[in-house]
Order: C-alpha cells, then structure tokens, then sequence
C-alpha cells in the first residue's frame, strides 16, 4: 500500500521515460506514481506562521506514513532545495505556492546558501511541521551527478546536517595572489 507523489509545485508533470529514469520501471510498473496537480485534489492544512493559507496534496494530507526524499541544492531564494521544500512548495496548491513566493521578486526574503533567518525558509518549514513528516532522506550531488551524500532521519535534523555538507559541496574557495 505505497504510493509516490512527485513533488513538483507548479513545474510540469514528468513523463512515463523521466520516471523511469529516476525510480526504475519496476517501480513504475508497480507502484501508484502521481504527479503533483497544484490546481486540483487539495485540502485545507490551516495557514502557516506567516498567515498563508496551506492547501496541500490530499494524497499527502491523508497518508498514514509521509516519507520525503529529495536532493539538497543551492536555491536562489531558499538558501538550499530539498527537505520540507518537498512539501511547499512541492505539494502545495497553487494560490499557496505564489503566496510564498511572492516575497522573493521584492528582494526582501534570502539567498543562495543562506537558511537560518531566513523568512520563506522558515515559512516552508512550518508548513512541513503543520503536516507531519515522519521520515526524510535528503542527498546531495555532486558536480559530476554523483551521491557525495546521504542524510536520513527527522526532516529537520537530516536536513541541518545535509546543509551543513551541501555548503561545503557546493562552496569555492578562493586564493588571492597579491
């Protein structure tokens, strides 16, 4: 009694091929795979911390046990993807989706890299406690598209620790020569 949600906010469903590419077609072949719809099969959670209201997937809301998995990347406004971005925006509705985002385009909300303090981070962080994630897995890439790592567990905590890696991951350091 599994199913699979795909977490993609407001992005376009994938395709039978990039399924398979990602979960393997035994999976697809037997397991209930469903794209996230941001306009349909949504259910009231309540509003966040900041006042949004969070319509989130039913299929999500209803779930006995919500396991996420995702890859810790930088995000532009985030700080980083992955862990509760999985849940808002990645299976919220739409109206909610633009409410969260609408803080970005007036620079008033973070940065690449840039979590704690954060007001859209901490935000799409409430939201995954207003629903309750049991269990996550979060990876990071990199550069080549290979696992540099794995981080499981509580969905704050794997993803503290994920962040904490993915900086480095992900980070340059430079060396001046005056």
């Amino acid at each position: 009694q599994i199913d699979i949600l795909v977490s993609l906010g407001a992005h376009r469903p994938m395709s039978r091929a990039e399924l398979i590419k990602k979960v393997g077609e035994e999976i697809v072949n037997t397991i209930k795979i469903y794209n996230h719809n941001p306009y349909e099969n949504l259910k009231f959670i309540g509003k966040t911390s900041i006042g949004t209201p969070l319509y989130l997937n039913r299929f999500l809301t209803e779930s006995d046990l919500k396991i996420v998995i995702g890859s810790v990347t930088p995000h532009p406004y985030a700080g980083f993807g992955g862990g509760a971005k999985l849940i808002l925006p990645g299976l919220s509705g739409i109206d909610t989706i633009e409410l969260n985002h609408k803080p970005a385009y007036s620079n008033i909300s973070g940065k690449i890299g840039h979590v704690k303090g954060n007001t859209r981070r901490d935000e799409i962080e409430n939201a995954a406690e207003m629903v309750g994630i049991d269990f996550a897995v979060n990876a990071i890439c990199n550069s080549k598209g290979k696992t540099a790592g794995i981080y499981a567990g509580n969905l704050t905590a794997s993803y503290n620790a994920a962040i904490t890696f993915a900086q480095k991951v992900y980070s340059t350091h430079v060396r001046y020569n005056l």
